[in-house]
Parts: structure tokens; sequence; C-alpha cells
């Protein structure tokens, strides 16, 4: 089992005021340890949900109570803004992690993901 540091970056485009997806997607022979997370956008943003495709779910909040992007530290021009974890998200085998955003900012917006961790290929 090869470990390597990983750098993973996954995003969605959305139109005003709509929602998306970002999907962070495993293969049957890998899994990732994400150590710390880093989110970019070009307009305001929610987070109202956050799982993966076994049921498991990484935060509580829901349509009516989101993570709204100014609670999270945005990347900007610097890298000193990642979410350091207390432990990892580990990302199993042929999985798939789903983030889902809407826009509050009225336009056009693209969020990003970046993490930084471990790529474990069996």
């Amino acid at each position: 089992m090869a470990k390597t540091p990983y750098f993973l970056v996954a995003k969605v485009d959305l139109s005003a005021n709509s929602t998306g997806t970002i999907a962070i997607r495993t293969d049957s022979n890998e899994t990732l340890y994400l150590y710390e997370i880093a989110f970019q956008s070009t307009g305001d943003f929610e987070i109202f949900d956050w799982e993966d495709s076994r049921g498991n779910s990484f935060t509580n909040a829901d349509s009516s109570n989101p993570i709204k992007s100014d609670l999270v530290p945005l990347r900007q021009t610097s890298l000193d803004t990642y979410i350091k974890l207390p432990e990892p998200i580990v990302i199993e085998p042929a999985s798939v992690h789903s983030i889902s955003v809407k826009d509050t900012s009225g336009a056009a917006n693209t969020v990003r993901f970046f993490a930084i961790g471990v790529r474990e290929l069996k």
C-alpha cells in the first residue's frame, strides 16, 4: 500500500441563487485522507450538506441552517487560511463525497474546494 502526499481540487459552477454539488470521487483502489481543507469562491455561498455515498454526514447543516461563506475562512491570495481538521476526513475506496452548496450572491459563482492530505493506493 503506497502512500503519497495528495492535493485535491474540485469545483462547482453555480448560476445566480442556484444549488450545486462539489463531488469528490475515489477509485476502488484508493483511499484519501484529508487533513486540511479550504474554499474559494467568486461570490457568497452556503454549504447545506456534506455526506458520503455510504450515508455518513460530515455536518449538521441543512438548508434552513447552512454554513454561510462568511463563517468559512476563504482562501484568497495567501495559503494561510486552511481549516486544519482535528482528525482527517477519510474518503473510502469507490465512494463519493458530496458537498452541497448554494449561491447567495445573486450572480454566477464558482465555488472551489481544495484539500491537502494523503492518497493511499492498494
